[in-house]
């Protein structure tokens, strides 16, 4: 299979900004895998990407989408809102299903083994962490069952301080987890 990698400096590098590296990086292993990717998301893209606040609000659910037509893959994406699973629908392909209410519990749904985890659901306060946090550690305990070994953990909004990976990251480390990037994202690889 060719490698999406360049499609991804050409059409998403500038956009993902400070996210880019890790994207990037987590595509690059998820590559090396040798069958059909299973891509699992908690919060999809919230906002048209013709406007200005997609450049900073991501769209990953687009990307996913895009590596999964490229690879034969599929998507399942996690979303507490209704009218933001009923927009990100009409931008990307039926390689993607959503499951519609609170991820904690939505995920329990995922029907396959998981090769990459991306955690991106509620909204985080940089100046009180600990709720996001706390539910993205909810969300690894609901599927963690779920995920493959060597399996890859991208975490947005970590930051220097641990953001929305503050509890994750600690847990995936003394589960055995690897370290791969650690920037704005934290991105790890299951043992």
């Amino acid at each position: 299979m060719p490698s999406f990698l360049e499609t991804f400096d050409l059409l998403w590098r500038e956009k993902l900004a400070f996210r880019a590296e890790t994207f990037r990086k987590a595509l690059e292993l998820l590559q090396q895998r040798p069958h059909q990717h299973v891509i699992c998301e908690t919060g999809c893209m919230r906002v048209e990407p013709t406007q200005e606040a997609a450049r900073n609000d991501g769209s990953s659910t687009m990307l996913w989408d895009e590596y999964a037509n490229h690879a034969d893959g599929v998507v399942y994406s996690c979303e507490l809102s209704h009218d933001a699973v009923s927009m990100a629908a009409e931008h990307v392909s039926d390689k993607v299903t959503f499951f519609v209410g609170d991820s904690v519990q939505r995920l329990r749904l995922v029907p396959r083994p998981i090769d990459l985890l991306y955690l991106d659901s509620f909204d985080l306060s940089w100046q009180n962490p600990h709720p996001s946090a706390l539910h993205h550690l909810e969300e690894m305990a609901s599927i963690s069952p779920m995920l493959k070994p060597g399996a890859l953990v991208l975490i947005d909004d970590c930051g220097p301080d641990g953001g929305k990976g503050l509890y994750v990251a600690n847990w995936l480390h003394r589960v055995g987890a690897k370290p791969i990037l650690r920037h704005y994202q934290y991105l790890w690889q299951m043992p």
